[in-house]
Protein backbone atom coordinates (compact mmCIF):
# COMPACT_ATOMS: atom_id res chain seq x y z
CA UNK A 1 0.00 0.00 0.00
CA UNK A 2 2.98 2.27 0.77
CA UNK A 3 3.58 2.59 -3.46
CA UNK A 4 -0.32 3.27 -4.09
CA UNK A 5 0.21 6.78 -3.41
CA UNK A 6 3.51 7.22 -5.47
CA UNK A 7 1.63 8.52 -8.52
CA UNK A 8 0.78 11.28 -6.84
CA UNK A 9 4.23 12.42 -5.63
CA UNK A 10 5.55 12.67 -8.96
CA UNK A 11 6.74 15.89 -9.85
CA UNK A 12 4.18 17.08 -12.75
CA UNK A 13 1.06 15.31 -11.30
CA UNK A 14 -1.50 17.64 -10.14
CA UNK A 15 -1.60 21.85 -9.85
CA UNK A 16 1.61 23.57 -7.73
CA UNK A 17 1.53 27.19 -7.91
CA UNK A 18 5.10 28.43 -8.93
CA UNK A 19 6.61 30.87 -6.89
CA UNK A 20 9.21 33.16 -9.43
CA UNK A 21 7.35 31.83 -12.40
CA UNK A 22 10.01 31.92 -15.95
CA UNK A 23 7.71 33.87 -18.27
CA UNK A 24 7.34 36.78 -16.20
CA UNK A 25 7.56 39.09 -18.93
CA UNK A 26 4.48 37.41 -20.41
CA UNK A 27 2.61 38.09 -17.25
CA UNK A 28 3.67 41.80 -17.26
CA UNK A 29 2.38 42.26 -20.63
CA UNK A 30 -0.74 40.25 -20.11
CA UNK A 31 -1.46 42.59 -16.89
CA UNK A 32 -0.75 45.65 -18.97
CA UNK A 33 -3.35 44.08 -22.11
CA UNK A 34 -6.17 43.89 -19.04
CA UNK A 35 -5.16 47.25 -17.79
CA UNK A 36 -5.73 48.55 -21.28
CA UNK A 37 -9.04 46.51 -21.91
CA UNK A 38 -10.61 47.83 -18.05
CA UNK A 39 -9.96 51.41 -19.54
CA UNK A 40 -11.62 51.05 -22.81
CA UNK A 41 -14.44 49.42 -21.32
CA UNK A 42 -14.54 52.45 -19.40
CA UNK A 43 -14.51 55.31 -21.91
CA UNK A 44 -17.66 52.74 -23.68
CA UNK A 45 -16.82 50.29 -25.27
CA UNK A 46 -19.45 47.72 -26.17
CA UNK A 47 -17.06 44.67 -27.28
CA UNK A 48 -13.23 44.06 -26.34
CA UNK A 49 -11.21 40.91 -27.61
CA UNK A 50 -8.21 40.52 -26.69
CA UNK A 51 -5.88 37.85 -28.77
CA UNK A 52 -3.62 36.07 -26.65
CA UNK A 53 -0.98 33.98 -28.31
CA UNK A 54 -1.48 35.30 -31.67
CA UNK A 55 2.28 37.02 -32.17
CA UNK A 56 0.57 39.13 -34.64
CA UNK A 57 0.28 42.42 -34.87
CA UNK A 58 -2.73 43.66 -32.74
CA UNK A 59 -3.19 43.11 -29.22
CA UNK A 60 -6.76 43.93 -28.50
CA UNK A 61 -9.61 45.13 -30.31
CA UNK A 62 -12.25 47.60 -29.27
CA UNK A 63 -15.76 48.41 -30.82
CA UNK A 64 -17.32 51.48 -30.10
CA UNK A 65 -20.79 52.22 -30.90
CA UNK A 66 -18.69 54.73 -33.61
CA UNK A 67 -15.53 53.08 -34.42
CA UNK A 68 -13.45 50.64 -34.20
CA UNK A 69 -10.21 50.11 -32.54
CA UNK A 70 -6.90 48.18 -32.89
CA UNK A 71 -4.64 48.27 -30.32
CA UNK A 72 -1.12 46.68 -29.97
CA UNK A 73 0.29 47.25 -26.35
CA UNK A 74 3.82 47.46 -25.89
CA UNK A 75 6.14 48.32 -22.68
CA UNK A 76 8.31 51.53 -23.69
CA UNK A 77 9.00 50.76 -27.51
CA UNK A 78 7.77 50.07 -30.98
CA UNK A 79 10.48 48.15 -33.44
CA UNK A 80 10.57 50.10 -37.14
CA UNK A 81 9.71 46.70 -38.71
CA UNK A 82 6.47 46.13 -36.59
CA UNK A 83 5.63 50.28 -37.05
CA UNK A 84 5.88 49.90 -41.07
CA UNK A 85 3.28 46.55 -40.19
CA UNK A 86 1.10 48.79 -38.45
CA UNK A 87 1.15 51.45 -41.07
CA UNK A 88 0.36 48.62 -43.34
CA UNK A 89 -2.74 47.52 -41.70
CA UNK A 90 -3.92 51.49 -40.86
CA UNK A 91 -3.47 52.31 -44.59
CA UNK A 92 -6.11 49.39 -45.06
CA UNK A 93 -8.41 50.73 -43.30
CA UNK A 94 -8.04 54.54 -43.69
CA UNK A 95 -11.58 54.45 -46.11
CA UNK A 96 -13.62 52.72 -42.60
CA UNK A 97 -13.69 54.27 -39.68
CA UNK A 98 -11.35 51.58 -37.76
CA UNK A 99 -8.16 53.40 -36.35
CA UNK A 100 -5.04 51.78 -35.37
CA UNK A 101 -3.38 52.55 -32.34
CA UNK A 102 -0.11 51.40 -30.27
CA UNK A 103 -0.40 51.82 -26.41
CA UNK A 104 3.33 52.46 -24.71
CA UNK A 105 3.64 51.70 -21.39
CA UNK A 106 6.20 54.20 -19.60
CA UNK A 107 6.77 54.71 -16.11
CA UNK A 108 3.18 52.69 -15.31
CA UNK A 109 1.46 55.30 -17.50
CA UNK A 110 0.04 54.94 -20.97
CA UNK A 111 1.30 57.14 -24.13
CA UNK A 112 -1.08 56.56 -26.88
CA UNK A 113 -0.07 57.16 -30.17
CA UNK A 114 -2.86 56.75 -33.31
CA UNK A 115 -1.17 55.17 -36.49
CA UNK A 116 -1.45 56.84 -39.53
CA UNK A 117 -1.22 55.57 -43.22
CA UNK A 118 2.44 56.17 -44.70
CA UNK A 119 2.68 59.74 -46.37
CA UNK A 120 3.87 58.19 -49.53
CA UNK A 121 0.89 55.38 -50.97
Amino acid sequence: MVNANKASRRKGWGYRKKKNPKNRNYVRGRAREYRVIRRLLKEGAVWVVRSYASHGPIDITAVFPDRVRLIQVKKEYLPPKERRELEGLALSFSAQNIQVEVWLSKNGRFQIEVIKPPKNS
